[in-house]
């Protein structure tokens, strides 16, 4: 049900396979081929769930603090001050084929009012609430950004770059 003041604001919506605990530990959501300017325009980020049960449903929103150039050329990254959890259904049309949508906050039923009311979190809360640790990135990537892994995800990463499987990596703390 939308909200009484029915004026909507400008929204990106994008369909992801990425994790929570991916995304809040980046601060945002990237390596995406977009339109700068007109993302620049959007306050917040509604990601989208691309398989499963729910699929389509917006599962996480998240206050744009900027867009940034990717670490692979010709992409952006989506940075996000704070996030807030979210169960709305039937939000990502099928008939889209690009994961990235530029449209505004009606297709959630909400307001810029009724989007600010939600319970948002800053993503250092966030992570916190997560129970995830932090490590500090090397000051020379995205302007010292501090990046949060759990030892689970970083013997995944670990397992990825080094072509073998999670199990087989030690972590020694």
């Amino acid at each position: 049900m939308p909200d009484s003041d029915s004026t909507p604001v400008p929204i990106l919506v994008i369909h992801t396979h990425d994790p929570l605990e991916k995304i809040v530990m980046a601060g945002g959501t990237g390596n995406w081929k977009l339109n700068a300017l007109r993302a620049a325009n959007c306050a917040f980020v509604a990601l989208t769930r691309k398989g499963g049960a729910k699929r389509g449903a917006a599962w996480l929103l998240g206050r744009i603090q900027g867009i940034v150039d990717s670490p692979e050329p010709g992409r952006k990254l989506i940075r996000c001050s704070d996030f807030v959890e979210v169960d709305l259904p039937n939000v990502w049309r099928s008939d889209l084929q690009n994961p990235v949508l530029y449209t505004d906050s009606s297709v959630l039923g909400k307001s810029r009012e009724g989007l600010e009311a939600l319970a948002w979190e800053p993503r250092d809360a966030f992570l916190r609430r997560l129970d995830l640790t932090t490590c500090t990135a090397d000051p020379d990537v995205e302007k010292a950004v501090a990046h949060v892994v759990d030892i689970r995800t970083a013997k995944a990463i670990l397992a990825q770059h080094f072509k073998t499987r999670p199990d087989l990596i030690t972590i020694t703390v």
